[in-house]
């Protein structure tokens, strides 16, 4: 033991707590004297008072022995770092979000360390009703059982705890693409990737004598056809930070985000299909790629996906396979899914506004989404975005909900990294 290493961390702990050196003493039993001796390094104090000095002081038992506290980095509790520790002699489960020093039962616990699951160990995963249900034949006696079960998604993660002689038979919310863990209690901890369930595109026709906006979407798409563009500014300063971090391209994760923020309103899904009004499940993003070669551009559309990895991969496959083809559309004798709609930009312009015309009278409900060069004002990056409505299907209240979200969403973007 390093008697001015033991000191000093004793004399910080103790301040830390806005504690006197009677007041500590008092607590373990020994003078401020004695307190004082070991502060200054002039001491140590007996091995036998190590336990009651950690308890008083809130610290480990080994960093005081040590010498060194040795804190963390300040973590934000990334859920990708997870960690898992079981305790071999109560069964003890505990988890961390980063590095951790984890004691049970006198002994320090060291995590366990993940195997890729093989088909034979892997659990049996189904999509059932937004849920995750997850059953196995493994064996669950009490010599041999899995004890726990934890699925882990972006900042999400949701445990059960099973025992033996219980059937593995068990359900959980489903939150999109993420990890499935399990321990087994002799062959250590497994884990699998869970990937997202595939869109299923759904049209619901709307019942106009039940719908609020029926009065309001005749008016605007019969007796006075009315659209509006509105163009503001989005802050992409901390979206564009997380994304090179993480090495991705911002044009897909733009596209994605706008599109998976329009899919959360209803009145942006509005179409006429075989001759009725109603909605689409979600969108599809169709946007524009330029050829440097000739100055001329194709639409392109890659099916949205909820999981923004699956997305991205998407993408860059449609653009692999499809970017260079020329003429207006890429995917040659392929139409764009009914629930595309136009989501693009404009690389070489900074505007303060844009707006799409319609030159031919069709009914056409689905907004138009169009971005600009980028602005740097007071060391933040604004992204100039435009948004032309049909009045039929919003009103400025839902596109306010549109800025706002997006926003918010692109401030948060590492959630989805």
């Amino acid at each position: 033991m390093d008697q001015t290493k033991i000191g000093s961390i004793i004399r910080e702990m103790r301040l830390r707590k806005n504690m006197t050196q009677l007041e500590l003493g008092e607590k373990i039993g020994v003078s401020d004297k004695a307190v004082s001796k070991w502060e200054r390094g002039c001491g140590a104090p007996d091995i036998s008072l190590i336990p009651a000095i950690s308890e008083a002081l809130s610290v480990d038992t080994k960093a005081l022995l040590c010498g060194s506290l040795e804190e963390n980095s300040t973590s934000s509790g990334n859920l990708k770092k997870i960690r898992f520790y079981v305790c071999t002699s109560c069964h003890n489960l505990l988890f961390s979000t980063d590095d951790a020093g984890i004691s049970c039962c006198g002994k320090r616990l060291y995590q366990l360390k993940a195997q890729l699951a093989t088909k034979d160990e892997s659990l049996h995963v189904e999509h059932s009703d937004g849920e995750l249900y997850i059953s196995s034949e493994h064996e669950m006696s009490r010599e041999h059982y899995i004890s726990f079960v934890a699925f882990v998604s972006g900042d999400t993660c949701v445990l059960k705890k099973l025992y033996p002689q219980w059937g593995l038979e068990i359900r959980l919310p489903y939150f999109a693409h993420g990890k499935l863990f399990w321990y087994c209690s002799k062959h250590g901890l497994f884990f699998r990737e869970v990937s997202p369930m595939k869109p299923t595109l759904d049209f619901t026709p709307i019942d106009f004598c039940q719908w609020s906006r029926g009065e309001t979407f005749w008016y605007f798409s019969k007796a006075a056809p009315t659209g509006y563009s509105v163009t503001a500014d989005v802050d992409i300063t901390h979206m564009l930070g997380v994304l090179k971090s993480a090495g991705k391209k911002f044009f897909p994760a733009y596209i994605w985000l706008v599109t998976k923020v329009l899919c959360e309103q209803q009145e942006f899904k509005i179409a006429l299909n075989d001759g009725r009004i109603g909605f689409y499940s979600y969108l599809t993003p169709l946007y524009a790629v330029f050829h440097n070669d000739n100055k001329t551009f194709s639409l392109m559309w890659t099916e949205f996906d909820d999981d923004f990895s699956q997305f991205y991969a998407a993408y860059m496959r449609d653009k692999s396979n499809f970017g260079d083809n020329h003429g207006i559309l890429s995917k040659k004798d392929v139409l764009p899914p009914p629930n595309a709609y136009t989501v693009s930009c404009l690389p070489w312009i900074s505007f303060r506004h844009f707006a799409v015309h319609n030159y031919e009278n069709k009914e056409y409900y689905f907004p138009s989404v169009e971005s600009g060069k980028f602005d740097k004002k007071d060391g933040k990056i604004f992204m100039p975005l435009s948004v032309t409505c049909h009045h039929a299907a919003t009103d400025g209240w839902h596109l306010a909900q549109f800025l706002y979200k997006l926003q918010s969403e692109a401030d948060n973007f590492e959630r989805y990294i």
